[in-house]
């Protein structure tokens, strides 16, 4: 696992760390402050989960943009690469895509279990 963090590029993959656990941060914020009975606040704390979600996907996917273009200008000085260096290369730079997406459904999870919480709360 360490190895994939450091192979998709410890900044990247540091600041969707931190991002997930600003997720982590917002849904138990979000379901204290329903359990406080402060709704207004814990939807606008399940309504920043998501977004932090998706900002998780947008750095992962700059990540790659970013990487990919670093490969492609040492490719461009190189003159010649081989097919399996080329696949590798892209296969490393998709960690931080990929890792974007996991956070991003860890998000929706979270928001989704917030909502299954207080629908069960209303009907009980």
């Amino acid at each position: 696992m360490i190895q994939l963090f450091n192979a998709g590029g410890p900044v990247f993959m540091g600041i969707m760390t931190l991002i997930l656990l600003f997720c982590f941060i917002l849904a138990v914020m979000s379901f204290f402050m329903y359990r406080r009975g402060d709704e207004k606040k814990s939807d606008q704390f399940s309504g920043l989960l998501k977004e932090a979600g998706l900002l998780a996907l947008v750095v992962g996917a700059l990540g790659q943009f970013l990487g990919l273009y670093e490969a492609f200008s040492a490719i461009e000085q190189m003159g010649q690469v081989s097919q399996a260096m080329l696949m590798g290369g892209l296969k490393v730079s998709s960690i931080t895509t990929i890792y974007g997406f996991i956070i991003l459904v860890i998000s929706y999870v979270m928001k989704i279990g917030l909502d299954l919480i207080r629908v069960n709360h209303v009907e009980a």
